[in-house]
């Protein structure tokens, strides 16, 4: 956040959030979405999504943190939107992250995966997309996504 704010990378966002063109944040990029992080201390987000990133707190020794590998994902049906299309509910997406992302609106969640517990794995929200998973790391199925994104900024033209 301190690299995106002193180079007023936060500001050219939030125009080009306002100005209706599609953002997709990936990891790191879909934990900046939100308005607040509590890795390292507490930091602000950019706020384009309100809701926290907090850390896994698992006492487990099966569940390691960072989260690292595949892991299902379930399609929350009440959010219905084309991140999805041509993906089944329960498919495999590739992770590496320690915290995740509590969305304060649930609406907003396009998916969800279990690690210990439930977290928000995706959101879509007007023009913007988030994935705690990678898609580029995902095959043929986070290539299916990304082709999903293309095409709704296409559709934008």
């Amino acid at each position: 956040m301190n690299f995106l704010h002193t180079r007023k990378f936060d500001l050219a966002l939030d125009e080009y959030i306002k100005n209706g063109k599609m953002v997709y944040g990936i990891c790191l990029g879909f934990q900046l979405l939100f308005d607040i992080s509590y890795e390292n201390g507490e930091h602000k987000g950019l706020g384009f999504i309100h809701g926290k990133v907090t850390k896994f707190n698992h006492k487990s020794i099966h569940l390691k943190v960072p989260h690292m590998g595949w892991n299902n994902i379930y399609i929350n049906n009440t959010n219905s939107n084309s991140m999805f299309r041509n993906i089944i509910d329960k498919e495999r997406f590739y992770f590496v992250h320690s915290y995740y992302a509590i969305p304060l609106n649930s609406y907003q969640s396009s998916s969800h995966c279990i690690f210990g517990v439930k977290f928000c794995s995706s959101i879509t929200y007007k023009n913007i997309w988030g994935s705690q998973f990678h898609p580029e790391k995902s095959g043929d199925k986070g290539l299916q996504i990304l082709r999903n994104f293309i095409n709704e900024v296409n559709k934008l033209k």
